[in-house]
């Protein structure tokens, strides 16, 4: 598995990504991340509509060994007596059921699908909408270039550590080794890992070293926020196992028994509180100092509360997916490209099919296949984590008691 599992990624790093430019037909290099950024930010319609297409060409490229890859990981759990690989890994992370999860899940389902009549209703008056190659640049792409002036890369370290700081959050003398700029060959997604996690010798605590990484596309237009975004998500992670005072090593770092979702719950309340108009006024300045304006914060709240239901849909989609994938009996190419188109319709209702799904890093991963739910639970957790807070103390950003808490 383990040998298989790293000619998937070698193939998803390195493979030529880009496009074939519509208007000269030549193919233009370019790698995945810098791609997803086209399809937020070029005006142009034909160009975003040729990176879609090379995006779901690049989805389907590992498709017969991803079949093998389910096969054996299947393998594995039948043969530790479950009924298969999400099964076991369900209980081994969070200590439920496929059932109970996907009690929880469909309810949510249930309860906020009534949004995708809303978006048609709005794609009445915008055109092309629900194509997907539309949809995220005509919904927020003109908020991507005003907020771009306020989220300078070169700031962003000196922010991330001001603001952890003033929530009372360090990282105890420990090391940490950040990689943040994209490159060819690179691993397409944020990430943290523990090189050296927090353990005891002889009854004293030693301190650890964590690794995490993001994906800028250094000067690309929204590229730089999502940095900041990763910064507070991955540097969550960090803070959360480098502050660990348990003196079993096995209990100190991201695999089981540690539960994904409350992994997540730590970093995704962090990338939340960045995202919030309260960090955003006191953090987010341009180069003439000035500070991120009320105006725009609300022009998008207005816009894109159509959306807001559909805030976790996506998480949704890819836990239905992996589902779908795992509990099916004769898995072949076809059925997965067929279970994936399925599975974006249902989950993201757009005019056109699409295998976007397969582009997710996290299924091709051991430690990650059939995790995303880790996500969808931290995602209701750190709701509860905002109202609790929010209640006992009546602010979040720069309240080091919050950082004490967590």
């Amino acid at each position: 598995i383990s040998t298989l599992e790293t000619k998937m990624h070698k193939v998803m790093a390195i493979r030529k990504e880009g496009y074939i430019d519509p208007y000269n037909k030549k193919f233009i290099k370019a790698s995945e991340l810098k791609m997803r950024g086209l399809l937020l930010s070029d005006p142009d319609e034909k160009i975003r509509k040729a990176v879609f297409d090379a995006c779901e060409e690049l989805a389907v490229t590992n498709l017969k060994d991803y079949v093998k890859y389910v096969g054996m990981l299947n393998t594995y759990a039948k043969g530790l007596g479950f009924s298969d690989f999400y099964e076991y890994k369900i209980f081994t992370e969070e200590g439920m059921t496929k059932k109970e999860l996907f009690v929880i899940f469909d309810e949510i389902y249930r309860k906020t699908k009534f949004a995708f009549k809303n978006i048609r209703d709005l794609e009445k008056k915008m055109p092309g909408l629900r194509k997907p190659w539309n949809f995220n640049y005509m919904m927020s792409g003109d908020f991507t270039k005003e907020d771009d002036e306020y989220f300078p890369f070169s700031e962003a370290l000196v922010r991330w550590g001001k603001s952890f700081a003033s929530l009372g959050i360090d990282y105890g003398g420990s090391e940490l080794n950040l990689d943040l700029l994209d490159r060819r060959g690179k691993y397409s997604n944020g990430f943290c890992h523990w090189p050296i996690p927090i353990n005891y010798k002889n009854g004293v605590r030693k301190t650890g070293k964590s690794n995490f990484t993001c994906n800028v596309v250094y000067g690309q237009l929204g590229s730089s926020a999502q940095g900041y975004n990763t910064l507070f998500h991955e540097g969550g992670h960090a803070a959360h196992f480098l502050n660990s005072h348990q003196t079993e090593i096995c209990l100190n770092h991201e695999y089981p028994p540690m539960s994904t979702a409350w992994a997540e719950t730590h970093s995704m309340f962090l990338d939340h509180v960045y995202s919030s108009f309260e960090w955003k006024s006191r953090y987010a300045k341009n180069g003439e100092g000035k500070a991120y304006p009320f105006d725009l914060f609300k022009r998008k709240v207005e816009r894109l509360s159509v959306l807001r239901p559909l805030d976790i849909s996506s998480i949704l989609a890819v836990c239905n997916f992996e589902k779908k994938i795992y509990e099916e009996k004769n898995l072949t190419e076809q059925k997965v490209i067929t279970i994936a188109k399925q599975v974006w319709k249902k989950y993201q209702d757009r005019s056109v099919d699409s295998v976007r799904v397969l582009n997710v890093p996290h299924i091709y991963s051991w430690h990650s296949t059939c995790s995303y739910h880790g996500y969808g639970l931290a995602t209701l957790a750190l709701m509860q984590w905002r109202e609790y807070f929010y209640k006992k103390y009546g602010y979040i950003v720069d309240n080091p008691k919050v950082g004490e808490e967590m």
